[in-house]
């Protein structure tokens, strides 16, 4: 079957110009945005991969994300744990479940890619090839946890980099949908003292990975052992440009108590 990699030209590239929204639609208002890329990195231990369920429980319910950040419509959902089992994120579910009213039709965990390596066609073919079939419906978020455990070989270079963002790009391409990536740091430094020395924004990998997405959020630790995203790239513009959030242990419930919004 031949496949139609013609462009769009003439009457139909204007038809498209003049109905395309003029603003981009919010998939979760001040936070993601239909086809685009949000990267989250933090530090081991912070938090990455809670509140990414305690997203996707509320995405998939169509409710307010963090308990503030408007969901306009349920949205399908695809978590891909690239390093762990599906079992961390089952867990998490069975707690927020007493808390969150969850729609389980509107989420696919899929842990059969662990080792796979997203550069290698072969692979990246086959796990392409799987979401289709998984999601029939559609799919309005692929949540890829974490960047690093998708590739072989790490993200510092420059080739590296590149071709795990043209396999997410794929991703946007191929399903309409938006990319929400876990991403870690760089590892600690210390002064010559011993003493941690504190970066605005310690990105581990190529600028090439900072450059694909279109949103990038830095999280650290709050004063009261919460978590605060930080706006570090926004190329749509309308981001928050801080998020604080409490985290309650019993449910894994992260609820926003602080809210900035963009300049």
């Amino acid at each position: 079957m031949s496949i139609n990699r013609r462009g769009v030209t003439g009457l139909f590239l204007k038809e498209e110009i003049n109905t395309t929204p003029p603003e981009r639609i919010p998939l979760v208002e001040g936070l993601l945005y239909e086809h685009s890329v949000l990267m989250t990195t933090a530090d081991p231990a912070i938090g990455k991969s809670i509140i990414m369920a305690c997203a996707i429980a509320q995405m998939s319910a169509g409710l307010p994300v963090f308990g503030y950040l408007n969901v306009p419509r349920p949205l399908r959902c695809y978590y891909i744990p690239f390093e762990r089992g599906r079992h961390e994120i089952e867990e998490r579910f069975r707690l927020l479940a007493t808390v969150i009213p969850i729609n389980y039709d509107y989420i696919v965990i899929n842990d059969n890619f662990i080792g796979m390596d997203v550069t290698n066609p072969t692979h990246a073919d086959e796990i392409v090839a799987t979401i289709k079939e998984d999601t029939p419906l559609g799919l309005d978020v692929f949540l890829g946890d974490p960047m690093y455990a998708a590739v072989r070989g790490g993200l510092s270079t420059d080739e590296k980099a590149s071709q795990v963002t043209a396999f997410s790009a794929r991703i946007v391409h191929e399903f309409g949908c938006s990319n929400w990536w876990n991403h870690h740091n760089v590892k600690q430094t210390y002064a010559n003292d011993g003493t941690p020395i504190s970066k605005s924004d310690p990105f581990y990998g190529s600028i090439w990975l900072k450059a694909h997405a279109t949103a990038a959020y830095y999280m650290g630790r709050s004063e009261n052992g919460g978590t605060i995203m930080e706006v570090k790239k926004d190329s749509i513009g309308s981001l928050l440009s801080k998020i604080v959030l409490d985290y309650d242990e019993d449910t894994h419930l992260c609820r926003a108590v602080n809210l900035q919004e963009s300049g």
